[in-house]
Order: C-alpha cells, then sequence, then structure tokens
C-alpha cells in the first residue's frame, strides 16, 4: 500500500510503511459503506464522505478516532482505537507475542 502513488501507480493512501500501520496491530479498521446497488464503494467519493460522516459519531462514542478529522492527512474510511498505547507499546506487545495479535492483551 505504501508503494501506491509513490513507486506504483495510483494515489497516496496511507502514510504508514509496511509493519507500521496500526492494522497491523489489531487495532485499526477501515469501513467502506455498502451502497444502494447493494455493492462496497472503496473510493473515497462525496457520497462515501457523507456516509461515514454519519457514521464516525458512533464509532467516536465507543472510543475510536476517526481518520476523517486528521487535519494532514484525511483517511474517511479509517477507525483507530489505541486504547491508550503508543505505537512504541504496541510493537512491543506485538514482538512479545511474536506476531500473533491473538495472543495481545490490551
Amino acid at each position: 500500500m505504501y508503494a501506491k502513488g509513490r513507486t506504483a501507480p495510483g494515489v497516496i493512501v496511507t502514510k504508514a510503511k509496511g509493519g507500521e500501520s496500526n492494522h497491523n496491530f489489531g487495532v485499526a479498521i477501515d469501513v467502506f459503506p455498502l451502497h444502494e446497488d447493494g455493492k462496497l464503494h472503496m473510493s473515497d467519493d462525496k457520497k462515501n464522505i457523507r456516509l461515514l460522516k454519519k457514521v464516525a459519531p458512533i464509532g467516536k462514542r465507543h472510543g475510536f478516532k476517526w481518520g476523517g478529522d486528521w487535519i494532514s492527512f484525511k483517511d474517511n474510511p479509517h477507525f483507530e482505537n489505541m486504547y491508550g498505547k503508543t505505537l512504541s507499546q504496541l510493537r512491543k506487545l506485538y514482538g512479545n507475542a511474536n506476531g500473533n495479535i491473538e495472543k495481545i492483551s490490551l
């Protein structure tokens, strides 16, 4: 994903290099709305953003931060809850669990 828009065709979709994303540690998800045509639309178009703005308050009530609130790099489908941990702490927990996120206790 990191190569996209850099060394591979497309637009930049992430600032996280491999192994640096909060997705790697099981504390982040991307949400894409299912449209009335029954298809999952994964583009960051106006309709998706409008729908995600409706979903965001629900995630926030449950302790998630929403990538649509970010200033320098908006990531509208992104929701994360670090459970009070830093990225460094998550990396250490991940390493101690030999890369098995199911063994990590937050």
